[in-house]
């Protein structure tokens, strides 16, 4: 009975292990992808664009 006790603890532990590690990467990839859309391409300049953003320099306005 302990046997199986165990086994069933370890596999709901790894299935609760594996659903965070899911749920951190989603939450890593969505930050990654929020920053570079965002902050990288719409709100930092950069001096290559002549300190525009590369939105504003790709579409040449503003």
């Amino acid at each position: 009975m302990d046997n199986i006790l165990k086994a069933v603890v370890n596999k709901w532990g790894n299935m609760l292990y594996c659903l965070v590690v899911r749920i951190l990467i989603e939450n890593i990839e969505v930050a990654i992808e929020e920053f570079a859309y965002v902050q990288y391409n719409h709100v930092r300049p950069h001096s290559y664009n002549n300190y525009k953003t590369p939105y504003e320099a790709r579409y040449g306005w503003c």
